[in-house]
């Protein structure tokens, strides 16, 4: 778990979406399949308590193996993504505002 502590860190500092807003971050941990009820218990109380103390928008424990919630977290990163897209698109209308109106300052010598 230190790992994914440093790597939420890491990504915090450095990755933002457009308007300046910190990006989503799913922790993802993996291998349910192999893991026994008590200790899949245990880890999802881990999983729980990293993502209420490091900020990440959900923790899932997944199988890739037997697809356990594979679906589900896929279906969470699109949402997460989609959600953000109002954002990307405003400043990409910004930006293609700002293109238009530098064609219509621009005067031809032909006029």
């Amino acid at each position: 778990m230190a790992m994914a502590k440093k790597w939420k860190e890491d990504i915090d500092k450095n990755v933002f979406l457009l308007d300046g807003t910190p990006v989503p971050v799913v922790l993802v941990g993996n291998k349910a399949d192999l893991l026994q009820t008590k200790d899949r218990e245990n880890i999802l109380q881990r999983l729980r308590a990293a993502q209420e103390d490091w900020g990440f928008k959900k923790s899932f424990l997944s199988s890739a193996y037997s697809g356990i919630y594979v679906e589900d977290l896929f279906m969470e990163i699109g949402s997460l993504a989609m959600k953000g897209m109002p954002r990307i698109f405003s400043h990409a209308a910004e930006a293609i505002n700002l293109l238009n109106r530098k064609q219509e300052d621009k005067q031809c010598c032909f006029n």
